[in-house]
Formats: structure tokens, sequence, C-alpha cells
């Protein structure tokens, strides 16, 4: 089923996750990942990282909305 981009949601629903199994894996609170799955905050990009390193790549960085505040500014 992962053609394409998943949302948190829909990967969590996909592998039978809740709240708390991903939020020990990834390293945040529980209800940070609630408010995530909700699309109700975005991540920070360390967490957006960690979450696409976690999804194996199914849930993308930019589908989770995270800025890379360390980035170089484009010209």
């Amino acid at each position: 089923m992962h053609d394409s981009d998943m949302t948190l949601a829909e990967f969590m629903e996909w592998q039978r996750l809740n709240d708390s199994q991903v939020a020990e894996v990834v390293g945040v609170d529980r209800s940070q990942i609630s408010r995530l799955r909700r699309r109700l905050v975005s991540p920070s990009f360390d967490t957006a990282r960690r979450l696409h390193e976690f999804t194996k790549g199914v849930v993308t960085i930019p589908e989770m909305g995270a800025v890379d505040h360390h980035a170089e500014p484009a010209e």
C-alpha cells in the first residue's frame, strides 16, 4: 500500500501502531505524536527526520510540513 507518500496517521494505521509505540522509538512524548498524527502541529526537522527513518521513507519530511531552520537559504 505504500506506493506513494503516506501521512503519519495512515502509516500508523497500516502498521497497527499506537502513539506510545511510535513515541518510544522516535524519542518524543506520546502527546507530541498524537498532535503530529492529527496534524495539529508540524514537527521539528529533527523529529521529522527520525519519523522518516522509522517509517523507512514512507512518511516523507515534506509531507509532515517540517522546515529545516539550519538549511542555507536559497538564492
